[in-house]
C-alpha cells in the first residue's frame, strides 16, 4: 500500500523491524510506510512550507538523522507526538526552521540525541524554544553534544520546557552548546534564554535533572 502526503513526511509504525529510508526531493513526498525507524542519509536534503518535515506519530518510532531538514513558516521541522520516540541527529546531521525546529508536543518517554558535530539551528525567530517541549509531555530526555542555536540575528530560547499543572519530568545532559539569541521580553515567546523553564502563563510543578559540561548561553 502506498499513501501521498502533501508537504509531510508521516511514519506510521508496522514494525520494530521495518524501516523507510527518506529520499532527497521536493516538498511534496509519496513514500513507502514501512515502520517505525526513519533514516535520513548523509546529503538527503528535505524543505517542507508549513508542515513539519518528519513527524513521529507513533509510539517507539526512530528517526535517524544525517541529512539536512528543513521547514518555513509557522511549524516545527521534527514533531513528535508518541510515547517513547526517539530522534538522533547524527554527526553531519542539520535540522533547521524558520519558526520551531523540533517540537516535542505530547506522550512520554521521549530522547532527542543531539550528536558533536550535528546542528539544530533556527534560521528565523524561535517560537519558546529552538527545542521545544510541551506541558503535555512528560520524561522527556536531551542529550547535547552538538550545538542548538536560536540563530545568529534571531530571538529564541536554545531549550524551553513547558511545566504542567499536574507536574511532569525532563533531563538534559549538555556536552556541547545550547545558545538562546537576542533580548525579547521574559513576557515573549522569543526570550532568547539558554534554557528557559517555564514559560509564561503556566503554573506547576517539574522535576529537573540537568547535567552542563558544556556550554549555555544567552546574548
Amino acid at each position: 500500500m502506498r499513501f501521498h502526503f502533501s508537504a509531510l513526511l508521516t511514519f506510521l509504525a508496522t514494525g520494530l523491524s521495518a524501516q523507510t529510508v527518506v529520499p532527497s526531493g521536493t516538498t511534496t513526498t509519496e513514500t513507502q510506510v514501512n515502520g517505525e525507524v526513519v533514516e535520513v542519509a548523509p546529503g538527503t536534503t528535505v524543505n517542507v512550507n508549513g508542515a513539519p518535515a518528519v513527524a513521529l506519530s507513533n509510539n517507539d518510532s526512530v528517526l535517524n538523522n544525517q541529512g539536512t531538514l528543513t521547514t518555513q513558516g509557522v511549524t516545527s521541522t521534527v514533531d513528535s507526538s508518541a510515547n517513547n520516540t526517539t530522534i538522533n541527529n547524527q554527526t553531519g546531521g542539520i535540522l533547521q526552521a524558520s519558526s520551531r525546529v523540533v517540537d516535542i508536543t505530547a506522550g512520554s518517554g521521549a530522547v532527542l540525541n543531539n550528536a558533536g558535530g550535528a546542528t539544530i539551528l533556527g534560521t528565523g525567530n524561535q517560537r519558546n524554544g529552538t527545542v521545544y517541549v510541551d506541558s503535555d509531555t512528560n520524561d522527556v530526555s536531551i542529550n547535547n553534544d552538538g550545538t542548538i542555536d536560536a540563530g545568529v540575528g534571531n530571538e529564541g530560547s536554545g531549550v524551553g520546557f513547558e511545566i504542567a499543572a499536574e507536574g511532569n519530568a525532563f533531563t538534559i545532559d549538555n556536552s556541547g552548546t545550547i545558545q538562546g539569541r537576542g533580548n525579547a521580553s521574559a513576557a515573549l515567546n522569543t526570550a532568547g534564554d539558554g534554557i528557559r523553564i517555564g514559560n509564561v502563563g503556566y503554573i506547576g510543578t517539574a522535576s529537573t535533572n540537568f547535567t552542563n559540561t558544556g556550554t549555555i548561553a544567552s546574548e
